[in-house]
């Protein structure tokens, strides 16, 4: 992977004032980690990005013995086109507030550019 396609997803993440954690990135993965407000028992499953540079999720599920953090890993692992295996909760497992890691694998239908359109439109879905 080139310096410039990790410069082109800092500069994304920049754009829509996200803050990412931990971009570790090579010829074959991609992986960082991201903010996000859980916003769980609502009646319309969306995600917005905050003042803050957190990403707001909102889904249906209520926070009952771990079935939101599990909806929230679905919706992003759907958002992004990985599998739920690929999103990980990094911290906050109890808390509103938790930050998610994210595993890309390369393949060769799925190079950096793919995903790279598919975190730019999760990004800028508004």
């Amino acid at each position: 992977m080139s310096t410039s396609e990790v410069s082109n997803l800092e500069e994304l993440f920049q754009s829509c004032k996200v803050q990412a954690y931990k971009i570790e990135c090579s010829d074959s993965y991609l992986s960082f980690e991201l903010n996000i407000w859980a916003k769980p028992g609502a009646k319309v499953e969306k995600s917005i990005v905050g003042d803050e540079g957190e990403i707001i999720i909102y889904i249906k599920e209520r926070p009952i013995d771990g079935q939101a953090n599990k909806a929230f890993i679905k919706y992003l692992a759907a958002q992004l086109s990985i599998t739920k295996s690929s999103v990980s909760l990094s911290r906050g497992s109890k808390s509103r507030f938790k930050r998610f890691s994210f595993q890309f694998t390369f393949t060769d239908r799925k190079d950096f550019d793919y995903y790279f359109k598919k975190i730019n439109l999760f990004l800028n879905n508004d």
